[in-house]
């Protein structure tokens, strides 16, 4: 039984969940009952105070900007971080991307669980996967569509040709590339690319990367505006180092 199947199917037992009773609540109570605390950002750099000083004091104000949710984890501080704007399928998803992080135990680097590693995200995508089909639950290929729009902004998609739910105890394989259980997990490092004279064309467009960010803005981007340490980089660098394109300026397009 590969991991994500295996610690889904654990998670349910656990917290004796029913079918097609799970709910954003019964998530974040599930996860505050494992030591962790829960905060509502705003992915366009618009917290409240409270959350924008905690993102502050834990150095992840940048890290924040685009995501739908993320988990902190150290030796003295535990948060898991969901965007305000989600509706209730898109929250539920999340928590339970997030959960699946938690509960496959993925690596923390920069005090993130599976910080920018495709590996860890598709196993956590499964682990999703298992919990919905396990539980039999009605929004199962709800939340297929919903993952698809939240994760592809991201370069991480949910097997887009999932089976739709069976009547068995025990889940079907999903379609996934989430290793087995003995596979090894690498922890993804993100590195600037130097760029000369001779790498990039007068003409070629170019983005801008925050410091310890993980998307990319046009230059003119309220978000990096009076930033220092901003890097400049090709879209093609950009995207080979899997940042995502800013969802305001929106580098992505003309």
């Amino acid at each position: 039984m590969n991991v994500p199947k295996k610690k889904a199917i654990e998670f349910v037992r656990k917290y004796k969940l029913k079918e097609n009773r799970l709910t954003c609540e019964t998530m974040r109570d599930i996860i505050r009952r494992q030591g962790f605390l829960v905060f509502r950002h705003d992915k366009f750099g618009q917290s409240s105070e409270k959350v924008d000083a905690v993102l502050r004091s834990l150095k992840l104000t940048d890290y924040a900007i685009g995501k739908d949710g993320f988990v902190y984890a150290s030796s003295t501080d535990k948060a898991v971080f969901i965007n305000s704007q989600l509706s209730e399928d898109e929250e539920l998803y999340i928590l339970l991307h997030e959960e699946g992080h938690i509960s496959c135990n993925h690596p923390v680097q920069h005090g993130v669980l599976a910080y920018n590693n495709v590996l860890c995200e598709q196993e956590a995508n499964a682990f999703v996967f298992y919990v919905m089909q396990y539980l039999k639950h009605k929004n199962t290929s709800i939340l297929a569509s919903v993952a698809c729009t939240l994760l592809l902004d991201v370069g991480v998609s949910f097997a887009a040709n999932t089976p739709p739910p069976t009547q068995n105890d025990t889940p079907n394989e999903a379609p996934t590339a989430s290793s087995p259980a003995s596979a090894k997990i690498e922890t993804v490092t993100t590195t600037p690319v130097p760029l000369t004279s001779s790498s990039v064309e007068a003409n070629e467009n170019l983005v801008y990367v925050a410091k310890t960010g993980t998307v990319y803005h046009k230059e003119n981007c309220s978000y990096i505006s009076g930033r220092t340490g901003v890097r400049q980089m090709t879209v093609d660098s950009a995207q080979t180092l899997d940042l995502s394109p800013c969802s305001r300026c929106r580098p992505d397009t003309e």
